[in-house]
């Protein structure tokens, strides 16, 4: 079982509350430390091909941002398009179906995110690196669901703001890139 602070032996400047939400489950699904380089192993896309060495050098705040449409990345958009579309045309798998579900749920009665998403700005705009799942419910409340949907107790329209965490990397790079 691989730990928070395993994980901090290569990531030492990185809070808890990122590694947890981002890299435990990985780490102690396919293993830890990620090999370098990174090759063509689940590592290499979830760290956007960049290796540990490279993700040292990111720091992360929690932040208040829009999370509006306009304000997120090609890439973003892309993304969560990817998690709805199969969910509205009943072709996503029942594991599918739930990591859309869970926090389409929790959004609907709390209004904002279970946990912080992770993102770094792209150019003016936000670039998701975990929590597609959470950002298509939440767009999909905001655009999809008519007025009278939250008319139901218990209901609330989710705000387009969301705390979050940003990354910057110290030399402003990006994953991907």
């Amino acid at each position: 079982m691989v730990t928070v602070k395993q994980i901090k032996e290569k990531l030492p400047k990185w809070p808890d509350a990122v590694i947890e939400e981002w890299l435990l489950y990985f780490a102690n699904d396919i293993g830890w430390p990620p090999a370098e380089p990174l090759g063509t192993d689940r590592w290499g896309g979830i760290l956007g091909n960049r290796p540990l060495s490279w993700w040292a050098d990111v720091e992360w705040k929690q932040e208040k941002v829009d999370c509006s449409r306009g304000n997120l990345s090609q890439v973003t958009q892309q993304r969560i398009a990817a998690v709805s579309g199969p969910f509205y045309a009943n072709t996503a798998s029942e594991a599918e179906k739930g990591q859309y579900r869970r926090p389409f749920q929790y959004l609907l009665e709390h209004g904002s995110f279970a946990n912080p998403a992770l993102a770094m700005r792209d150019a003016g705009h936000l670039r998701f690196i975990d929590g597609h799942h959470r950002l298509a419910a939440l767009t999909d409340l905001r655009e999809k669901a008519a007025d009278d949907f939250f008319a139901k107790p218990g209901r609330q329209r989710p705000s387009a703001e969301q705390t979050i965490w940003i990354g910057t990397h110290a030399k402003g790079e990006l994953p991907f890139d």
